[in-house]
C-alpha cells in the first residue's frame, strides 16, 4: 500500500500546478510553484513521521532549491500551454489524421 500511497501524492504533487497554471496563466506559475514546493515538503515530512531515523538531508535540499525546480517544472507547463494555443490550428489536422 505504502508503494500506491507514495504514486498517488506524486501525481497529486504534479497535477496541481498543472491545474493553476492551466486555470490561471501568469498567476498559476506563482501558485503552482508555492502548491508543489509545499507539497513536496509535506509529503517528505510525512513519511519521515513513520520512521524518525531517516536522515532529513533530501529535505533540506529540497527547502533552498525545491521553489527554483518547481518554478521550472511550472514554466514548462506554461510554454508548453502557450505553444499549444499558438499552434493550436496548424496541430488540429495532425492530430485528426492520427485517428
Amino acid at each position: 500500500m505504502d508503494i500506491l500511497r507514495e504514486i498517488f501524492l506524486v501525481i497529486i504533487s504534479l497535477g496541481i500546478p498543472f491545474y493553476f497554471i492551466i486555470r490561471w496563466n501568469g498567476k498559476g506559475v506563482l501558485y503552482g510553484t508555492l502548491a508543489m514546493w509545499f507539497m513536496v515538503y509535506a509529503i517528505g515530512e510525512g513519511q519521515r513521521a513513520g520512521n524518525p531515523y531517516t536522515e532529513r538531508f533530501g529535505l533540506g535540499v529540497w527547502v533552498f532549491i525545491g521553489w527554483l525546480l518547481s518554478f521550472i517544472y511550472c514554466l514548462f507547463i506554461y510554454c508548453g500551454k502557450k505553444l499549444f494555443i499558438k499552434y493550436k490550428k496548424q496541430l488540429l489536422p495532425f492530430f485528426r489524421k492520427l485517428r
